[in-house]
């Protein structure tokens, strides 16, 4: 059972996988070791690692380790006579990529959409579609192994966060799902969210809960704000607003930005992969709140 629902059957476990996401999907998937013979590239990507053939370096390291040579398209949009080309036993996606045309791609192979943002899930939910689940199940063990030894403890009791971020003029989304890497990695080290934030209705993606900037002071209470700077000239706003400004956590200088780029989407889509990128970020909110 794929992510919203979908009830995929795969006759045999598949040999060769297309990846239509870099995010979510390649994550989980090379997190289980597993080669695939075709991924999408997100062309922004290339303005930080100066190639658009090349992923963030971490999963390199892995498709090197993996013993992959993919095929590589363009991921902004899915072309479904590329992914046919790659003659794929099973099609791996986000909504983003797999949502609109799920009836075509499934003509090409079985097709599973990932939970969005979540790889802990896809992890399990690949285990189970490749029939590989007990190796998956010793990936987040070893996962939560790592995460214990590294982070818990750092942040002490009754610290809160806010995990915020901006994409437009007005409005910010504050994260509180345990599904999303920052929120769970930062409960992970000690912190609370602002009970303003956890009792509000989640937005459409269920990973937390939108808000305008008339309604900041739900950012009151936490001790840390840790602002996703994935919009940069968005998040420039928001952090120069006079409103934000008077937040207690930001007059007092406790805001932790994450500029845009390979750390930033290693916060959002953690994995076993990318965990030693996304460490210095959990220790440097916890040194605020100290």
């Amino acid at each position: 059972t794929a992510a919203a629902g979908q009830q995929v059957t795969l006759p045999a476990p598949p040999q060769r996988i297309a990846v239509l996401d870099p995010l979510t999907s390649l994550e989980a998937l090379l997190s289980l070791g597993v080669a695939p013979a075709q991924i999408g590239q997100r062309s922004f990507v290339a303005e930080y690692t100066g190639d658009p053939l090349l992923q963030w370096p971490w999963l390199e390291a892995a498709l090197v380790r993996a013993g992959a040579d993919p095929e590589r398209i363009n991921a902004d949009e899915t072309n479904l006579e590329a992914v046919a080309g790659a003659r794929p036993d099973l099609i791996i996606g986000q909504p983003f990529s797999v949502e609109a045309q799920r009836e075509l791609l499934d003509g090409i192979a079985p097709t599973i959409m990932t939970p969005v943002a979540d790889v802990r899930a896809t992890i399990t939910l690949l285990g189970e579609a490749l029939a590989i689940e007990e190796q998956a199940a010793a990936v987040l063990a070893d996962w939560d192994a790592r995460l214990a030894a590294e982070v818990a403890g750092l942040v002490p009791a009754g610290k809160t966060v806010a995990i915020i971020r901006t994409d437009g003029e007005g409005t910010f989304t504050a994260f509180t799902s345990a599904g999303y890497g920052p929120y769970d990695m930062l409960t992970r080290a000690g912190f609370s969210v602002p009970e303003a934030l956890a009792a509000a209705p989640k937005n459409a993606n269920g990973l937390g809960s939108d808000f305008s900037l008339e309604r900041l002071d739900v950012l009151d209470a936490a001790d840390v704000i840790v602002v996703l700077g994935f919009s940069v000239e968005a998040t420039d706003e928001l952090l120069a607003n006079p409103l934000f400004t008077r937040v207690p956590a930001v007059a007092a200088g406790r805001v932790l930005r994450v500029e845009q780029g390979p750390v930033a989407q290693a916060l959002a889509i953690q994995s076993p992969l990318n965990l030693d990128t996304v460490l210095p970020v959990i220790r440097e909110a916890a040194a605020l709140a100290l």
